[in-house]
């Protein structure tokens, strides 16, 4: 992973932090009172702004833009949501919260693949 996506997960990390507990959900991405998963999240994270390779967004397009920046080089939602929901028996922290942050620290930290990497793996494979 490079140094500037290692930079925006960290920052990820940082804003998840700071959600509160209550703020999650499972099984949907939002819920109509308000709560997220770990993509409804991500998604309002982007909203209030991101600096992606010399290029600003914010809004829904932020948001957008973040969703499908973290699909394509992070991980999935076929990767996120058995973490999220408490599916994965890797991650069996008490919260959605708990479980997606400690994920994104194991991504962080080499002890999970990225997206980037399972498909690079693949084409070299092929």
């Amino acid at each position: 992973m490079d140094e500037k996506t290692k930079t925006t997960l960290t920052s990820l990390i940082v804003y998840l932090k700071n959600t509160k507990p209550e703020s999650w959900c499972q099984d949907v991405v939002k819920t109509k009172d308000g709560k997220n998963c770990l993509f409804g999240h991500i998604f309002d994270f982007g909203c209030n702004g991101i600096n992606i390779d010399g290029f600003k967004y914010s809004g829904e397009e932020g948001g957008s833009f973040f969703f499908n920046w973290f699909e394509d080089n992070i991980a999935t939602t076929y990767m996120v949501y058995p973490v999220n929901d408490g599916k994965n028996a890797n991650y069996k922290q008490q919260t959605p919260k708990e479980r997606c942050i400690a994920y994104l620290y194991n991504i962080l930290n080499g002890k999970e693949r990225t997206t980037t990497q399972i498909i690079q793996d693949f084409e070299a494979s092929n």
